[in-house]
């Protein structure tokens, strides 16, 4: 796009993105048309592919200017051979203005440095067969911002989203600008831990959680966090003054309830309203194999919960933007279906003994005339109330919404995948 009000893309694993076009211009009497393309509102790791029209441009370094960036040129043979020349700038806060573009163009000198801002500055020569629909649409694949890792206190490229999620909380600059002390690391530490945990599939395997995508600083930071938690199917919560990170794995309950902590009688809903059910599971991903075009992963039925709903099929939809592995999407996919069939919910006061507990959690709850022996729920609401004793004497007691789960809702085999078809479906030549 061109655009002189253009909001700041944010970049995290890898990805493929356009390009915002803030300086262009042509010389030699129209011969070059040199442009700049800033593809991210930050340092990044790496621009790793060029793209014109959708068709990947093998390149060739061949020597660099005085600021020692590289000349990059289109391999031999390639069909802009001899017609194109790049230069990628990752974005430093030292940066220097292209030097190449200092001495070609009269309007850009050594202040228009971009600092902090990743770009590519494009020239293209004038040739009516190498370009016979004008300038092509040019994008790129960057791997996108370094990021804290708490575990050894290193900054790197990652696509874990623990610390990708971290990272958009801590952003003085595009993010929520939380400090350190807000920031719960041993939660984020194991969630980090858990999502770089190997995962077997069907052929081969994976890491169990990857974080890649992209958005645009005009984005709520709510829709942002919301894409970045797809990515682990869990939550972000906010407690006792920190933030932290609950992935979507089965948490082992240390803490159970039963009739002697109760302050209150049990709230019990044993089914969820029509609108929220579901029994089959659709949706997009960007598949990198295809160009990182959105394309739909395996959909995810279940012939059990359909004759629990009269034979009637009800698909939910469920994109994850930020995931490109079908193989995860999946996995993600029958962890939300699982989790809506789990359909019995609680609300009750307990006594202090619940205290220990905070959203997200697991505990066994243990009720003879409800027939609940240690059955397992997840804890999705929890705060403070005071409460008279039988003389009128107040007291703190903890409000609970409960859910239940099972560690079931968490299990899949390399048996349940589907295998997905990628990359173009046509192969025309060029015209």
């Amino acid at each position: 796009v061109k655009e002189a009000t253009k909001s700041y893309r944010i970049i995290y694993g890898k990805t493929r993105v356009g390009g915002n076009i803030v300086f262009a211009e042509t010389t030699d009497n129209n011969q070059y048309i040199h442009l700049v393309y800033v593809v991210a509102g930050h340092e990044v790791n790496n621009i790793t592919k060029i793209f014109f029209d959708d068709s990947e441009v093998a390149l060739t370094q061949s020597g660099s200017d005085s600021n020692g960036v590289a000349r990059l040129f289109p391999s031999s043979g390639n069909t802009f051979e001899g017609k194109v020349r790049i230069k990628k700038h990752l974005g430093t806060s030292s940066q220097s203005a292209d030097a190449d573009l200092v001495s070609d163009v009269t309007n850009w000198t050594t202040d228009h440095r971009i600092r902090g801002k990743a770009y590519v500055y494009v020239r293209l020569e004038f040739d009516n067969d190498v370009f016979p629909s004008g300038i092509p649409n040019i994008s790129f694949e960057v791997e996108g911002k370094k990021v804290f890792d708490p575990r050894d206190s290193s900054t790197a490229f990652s696509t874990n989203p623990a610390l990708c999620i971290r990272d958009y909380l801590t952003d003085t600059t595009y993010g929520l600008s939380c400090g350190t002390s807000e920031i719960d690391d041993t939660s984020f530490t194991s969630a980090a831990n858990t999502s770089d945990e190997t995962v077997t599939l069907d052929s081969g395997t994976e890491k169990r959680f990857t974080c890649n995508g992209t958005f645009e600083t005009s984005q709520s930071p709510k829709n942002i966090l919301e894409n970045f938690l797809s990515t682990v199917g869990g939550n972000l919560i906010y407690s006792n003054g920190t933030f932290k990170l609950k992935p979507a794995v089965f948490s082992s309950p240390t803490v159970t309830l039963d009739e002697s902590n109760l302050r209150s009688p049990l709230e019990i809903n044993t089914r969820v309203s029509k609108k929220e059910l579901f029994n089959a599971v659709k949706g997009i991903y960007s598949e990198p194999d295809n160009l990182y075009q959105p394309q739909d992963y395996p959909f995810l039925t279940s012939s059990t919960f359909e004759s629990e709903d009269n034979s009637e099929r009800i698909f939910a939809d469920i994109n994850f933007p930020f995931t490109q592995s079908s193989h995860t999407c999946q996995r993600l996919a029958k962890i939300q279906l699982q989790k809506a069939r789990q359909q019995i919910s609680v609300e009750a006061t307990f006594d202090l003994t619940a205290f220990q507990l905070e959203v997200g959690d697991t505990v066994r709850l243990t009720n003879s005339r409800m027939g609940f022996s240690a059955k397992e729920f997840e804890v999705v609401g929890w705060n403070f109330a005071t409460q008279n004793d039988n003389e009128g004497n107040p007291g703190l007691v903890i409000n609970c919404s409960l859910r239940e789960t099972a560690s079931a809702v968490y299990t899949f085999s390399s048996s349940d995948y589907s295998s997905i078809t990628t990359g173009a479906t046509t192969n025309l030549p060029t015209a």
